[in-house]
């Protein structure tokens, strides 16, 4: 089932402060670097840096082809995920906001 969800929102809530100067979004980047830098790039630049590419990532994911799907764990927990044809995508809360980065 498709679900149409607030970009604003999830751009919103992605940009909270995770830790001093980095955002949510820029530390689900960071996480994913790590463990797939052919998809979402290799580390490098401060915080800031950081942030803005985890938003250019967040924009070219919201803006892509394909929507939003409900999805449910392997522990039952259910999430809305899009997913790009690279394999980059992003996992929100039922509620629409951002729950982290995700690949295939």
């Amino acid at each position: 089932m498709s679900v149409t969800v607030n970009n604003q929102s999830v751009i919103t809530s992605a940009n909270r402060i995770y830790a001093e100067t980095e955002t949510e979004v820029g530390h689900s980047l960071a996480k994913h670097m790590s463990r797939k830098p052919d998809i979402w790039g290799k580390p490098k630049g401060n915080t800031d840096v950081l942030n803005q590419r985890a938003n250019q990532h967040l924009q070219d994911i919201l803006n892509g082809e394909g929507n939003f799907q409900v999805v449910q764990s392997g522990n039952g927990v259910t999430f809305l995920e899009k997913t790009l044809s690279d394999g980059r995508g992003i996992r929100l809360n039922m509620d629409g906001t951002f729950k982290g980065f995700i690949d295939k």
